[in-house]
């Protein structure tokens, strides 16, 4: 395609209707395909369907994407347009969603602003997208006001940021700004349009979009389970779970892991690191430097058998000392 620019139906690829093993031409290897296949039939199974329909690709989302996005994200997903998604058509949307390399997910998300498919971006078609963006921000700000207090929240700080300006001003006014601010950082005219380029720096950096690549992740890594790219990722994925999820509540169902596999997880990661943060997001360049901060390979399934009673599938030993034996 011209530019190199993608479109939905040349993403999935015409092999999605075909006969081939998913895992052949997409991003995920038979057993991830098969785990894939497991959650896309207990998701539609509890809508009681035999494929998804958009309300219950939406309820995968947190905080949920606004009309417009979501509408967007369906038609990509819908490979042949019949308005459900199947097994397949779902996979092989996950794979672009999770698994591609950035530069092809920009192309994706760039390819979902541009309405007229003119390869650009306008004045009026950023200003759809901005205000996409924001109306998600404004949901995630009032979900963290409205939920319990377990830990401090970033979230909530963004949140406060992003608003400090604009109690005087009214909100149409504010998102003319945001984009206007948009064009001034391009040197554009009123006129011009935001090219792929111009797209990728603004939506890899601009706070208003930091709640979008936040359910795109949360949705791909913990809604669907799939793994992320690379170690630095996962660490950053667990570690923000486990600030939002501390303290535990009482009467609270946990898990307990060995802590000799967590130990050799973290190391993995480099989950302790200084330099390790849940913000940071994971460039090309640091794909391998988790292992190298552990010097460890992938510890593999969680292994809990050094706290697992003999002959007992779930049956703690006793005399286990938290920290040292579990976490």
């Amino acid at each position: 395609p011209e530019n190199g620019l993608l479109t939905s139906q040349e993403i999935m690829r015409n092999d999605i209707n075909s006969s081939k093993n998913l895992s052949s031409f997409t991003n995920f290897d038979d057993r991830e395909v098969k785990d894939l296949e497991k959650v896309f039939k207990e998701v539609v199974k509890s809508a009681s369907l035999d494929k998804m329909d958009m309300e219950t690709l939406g309820i995968m989302f947190e905080p949920p994407l606004p009309y417009f996005i979501l509408d967007r994200l369906f038609s990509a997903f819908d490979h042949n347009q019949d308005g459900f998604i199947d097994g397949r058509e779902f996979i092989c949307g996950l794979s672009v969603l999770a698994r591609s390399p950035e530069d092809k997910k920009m192309k994706f998300w760039f390819r979902l602003f541009d309405i007229d498919n003119d390869q650009s971006l306008s004045r009026d078609e950023m200003l759809i997208m901005v205000k996409s963006l924001w109306t998600m921000h404004q949901v995630k700000v009032t979900l963290d006001s409205v939920k319990p207090s377990r830990s401090s929240s970033s979230s909530s700080d963004d949140g406060n940021s992003l608003r400090a300006s604009s109690n005087s001003v009214d909100e149409e006014e504010r998102m003319e700004i945001l984009v206007k601010s948009a064009y001034e950082e391009f040197g554009l005219n009123d006129g011009d349009n935001i090219s792929f380029d111009q797209f990728r720096v603004w939506f890899s950096t601009a706070p208003i979009a930091l709640h979008f690549h936040e359910a795109i992740k949360r949705m791909a890594n913990v809604v669907v389970g799939i793994k992320p790219s690379n170690p630095i990722e996962e660490g950053q994925t667990i570690k923000k779970l486990m600030n939002e999820l501390a303290p535990m509540v009482e009467k609270e169902k946990v898990y307990v892991l060995s802590a000799t596999w967590w130990e050799h997880w973290k190391e993995y990661v480099g989950f302790d690191n200084e330099s390790f943060s849940e913000g940071d997001s994971a460039s090309s360049s640091d794909a391998t430097s988790g292992v190298s901060m552990g010097q460890m390979n992938a510890p593999g399934p969680i292994d809990n058998s050094k706290i697992i009673a003999k002959k007992t599938k779930n049956e703690l030993l006793s005399n286990l000392v938290e920290q040292s034996d579990f976490v």
